[in-house]
């Protein structure tokens, strides 16, 4: 430009637009609103299929997010010996951190918590920094390429959202390649929140180089945030302490607070008031604290079937067969049949393997080749599991695990006591932790006073103590002998056995022989 203030180029009149190009796949703009109006749509279809239509308040409990990060500053001695993980109020693109992990268990809604936010960053005001939240799942990835193809099928899934714009406005036409290089600079950008979830789903050798390069190299998603959901797990001889230590360093860590009974009363409604309920959940307190297991008893409540259910095994039981049975008639309900079959048998072979859902950490999914049986594929069909299981098991394209390890552990009691060989079985496994769950369901499948004169053999003491509540044809005499010995346990720690306190050695000594005492 000289000193007369000549321009180098004409300028547009006024009824001219000053735009290069007007073409709408290079609109950063427009391809960041498009996206975000249909994948709202989207979005909320998604959870009204698995919430219900209507407010979401009356729907979903919310969870409460704590901060479980390192404390650095210096605490008391209360403190230390007592921590509380703070609440976290505020929302997570404020934390400092561009990483966040929220770590919980199978059944805790960690999917519906990353789509439930998802929605409300769409209908609110695009955030100035990051107006793209995507939602990807890690099931989705080829086994094997882990991190190769990641990005490419976030570009792809953001593509195909904004492409249903040309299915509304039949008379548009978009170029997709320039629409892929403005998503792919919308990322190199920096605009995205990326939502990931199963990370756990995948194989341990995939896990570590997702792990890796996101957390220890951070390679790929550069200066985007990312929230990532996932059960614990662990990488087992891939990867050092070191290294591990330095993946968390790199990421702002939450979790779920547990369900409180106010939470659980509103969400429950009549249920809560089943007494046979408030028993059992001292024994299990996963029956009250644990969202899926609330669905599966709201569920029945609804349908007037969880009145007169007295154990974990009858509650179980119930809801498979609503689900897997529903309306059939007759004839297709022996069909069904087969399902609960084929469900036993994968769930008791896996614990016959070693494998159990709700203690292991790095192998926290397994092949679909456990589902084939050379004489009938009841679990499996062209590689994906039937959507009738669909809320009994989970899967990607190539592994799959039970929605809950509960669900592993009630299926595999049924198989056990139709085995023959089932007090040798329990003989040998009533001390391993992996079947004490197991076996709690499983007490109440058979003669109950054959199975806990193996626990009291043994010494599995607790065991027998927590298995009461499903051995409803247990006699009077195990029953004061059991309560006996765990009268004195604490309270707070142990409130199923507060009301032993009540029992008499007299009654215990006259309702035993000698010889067991």
């Amino acid at each position: 430009m000289n000193e007369t203030n000549e321009f180098p180029i004409s300028i547009p009149d006024e009824d001219e637009s000053s735009l290069v190009d007007a073409r709408r796949e290079k609109s950063r703009e427009w391809v960041i609103n498009t996206y975000r109006k249909h994948q709202q749509v989207q979005t909320s279809s998604w959870l009204d299929k698995v919430l219900g239509e209507g407010s979401r308040n009356n729907s979903y409990v919310l969870p409460v997010l704590l901060d479980t990060n390192p404390i650095r500053h210096r605490q008391s001695i209360q403190e230390q010996v007592f921590p509380a993980p703070r609440i976290i109020h505020e929302d997570l693109l404020m934390t400092d951190h561009m990483k966040i992990i929220l770590e919980a268990d199978c059944g805790m809604g960690k999917t519906i918590f990353l789509k439930f936010y998802q929605e409300q960053l769409l209908q609110q005001e695009p955030h100035p920094v990051y107006p793209l939240p995507v939602y990807f799942n890690f099931g989705s990835l080829t086994e094997g390429k882990s991190m190769a193809e990641f990005m490419e099928l976030v570009h792809r899934e953001i593509l195909e959202v904004v492409l249903i714009e040309c299915q509304q406005d039949t008379e548009l036409t978009l170029d997709e390649d320039l629409l892929l290089t403005t998503i792919r600079a919308l990322e190199k950008e920096g605009r995205v929140l990326f939502m990931l979830d199963s990370l756990d789903q995948l194989s341990v050798e995939d896990r570590f180089h997702v792990y890796l390069e996101t957390f220890v190299e951070d390679k790929t998603f550069r200066s985007n945030r990312l929230i990532l959901a996932t059960r614990k797990f662990s990488f087992g001889p891939l990867a050092t302490d070191s290294l591990v230590q330095k993946g968390k360093d790199a990421a702002f860590h939450v979790k779920f607070e547990k369900v409180d009974e106010r939470k659980q009363g509103m969400f429950l409604g009549e249920a809560q008031r089943n007494k046979d309920l408030e028993n059992l959940s001292k024994y299990s307190n996963e029956l009250v604290e644990v969202p899926l297991i609330l669905n599966m008893l709201r569920t029945l409540s609804d349908l007037d079937k969880l009145k007169g259910l007295t154990s974990r095994g009858e509650i179980y039981l119930t809801y498979f067969r609503c689900i897997l049975e529903g309306d059939l008639n007759e004839e297709d309900r022996k069909y069904c049949e087969k399902y609960f079959d084929g469900l036993e048998e994968v769930a008791f072979q896996l614990f016959k393997d070693g494998f159990s859902q709700r203690i292991d950490e790095v192998e926290t999914g397994y092949s679909k080749d456990r589902l084939i049986k050379e004489w009938d594929n009841i679990l499996i069909k062209d590689g994906s599991v039937p959507i009738e299981l669909e809320k009994v098991i989970q899967q990607t394209p190539d592994r799959w695990q039970f929605r809950h390890p509960s669900f592993q552990e009630y299926f595999a009691a049924r198989a056990l006591a139709k085995n023959k060989d089932w007090k040798k079985i329990v003989t040998s496994n009533c001390r391993n932790e992996r079947w004490q769950e197991t076996l709690k369901f499983f007490s109440g499948m058979v003669l109950a006073d054959e199975v806990f004169d193996i626990f009291m053999d043994q010494g599995a003491l607790f065991l027998a103590g927590n298995s009461v509540c499903e051995a409803k044809k247990l006699s009077k005499a195990k029953q004061l002998l059991i309560g006996q010995l765990l009268k004195y346990q604490c309270r707070s720690s142990f409130p199923q056995f507060s009301k032993c306190r009540l029992i008499k050695v007299e009654d215990v000594m006259s309702a035993n022989e000698l010889s067991v005492l």
